[in-house]
Parts: C-alpha cells; sequence; structure tokens
C-alpha cells in the first residue's frame, strides 16, 4: 500500500488466521480488558508482519554520493 510517495507499507508474513474468541464478558470491566487485550494483539500481529519502505529519489542520491566523494557534508 502506497502511504505517500517513495513511502509504502508493505507485509513480510502470511496473514493473521481468523481466531475464535472466547464470548465478551458481561462483566464491564473484564469486557473492557478483553477488548482491550484483542485490539492490542491485533496491533502486535499487524506489527510483526509489516514493514515501511522508503525510497529515494535516484538523484537525491546521486547528489548525496558526489557530496561524499567530494568530502561535503
Amino acid at each position: 500500500m502506497d502511504l505517500a510517495d517513495g513511502v509504502t507499507l508493505l507485509g513480510t508474513g502470511s496473514p493473521r488466521s481468523a481466531r475464535a474468541f472466547e464470548p465478551l464478558s458481561d462483566e464491564p470491566q473484564a469486557r473492557e480488558a478483553q477488548v482491550e487485550s484483542r485490539l492490542l494483539d491485533s496491533a502486535a500481529d499487524f506489527l510483526e508482519n509489516h514493514v515501511i519502505q522508503f525510497k529515494l529519489p535516484t538523484s537525491a542520491v546521486e547528489g548525496m554520493k558526489r557530496s561524499l566523494e567530494e568530502g561535503e557534508f
């Protein structure tokens, strides 16, 4: 998925298989804790299976190389 010019989100692993979750508790505090736990698990799974890729334009890379070769920083 392209996020911006030169910035792409790439999937690196297999998609998470659908999980069978236990029913949520009827008790509000326990239910809230279960939902938070599921959200954190989903976010962690997403981050484990995706990377952000940055691509610089060729002209920028060539300019940096020239600067390094000439001793300019």
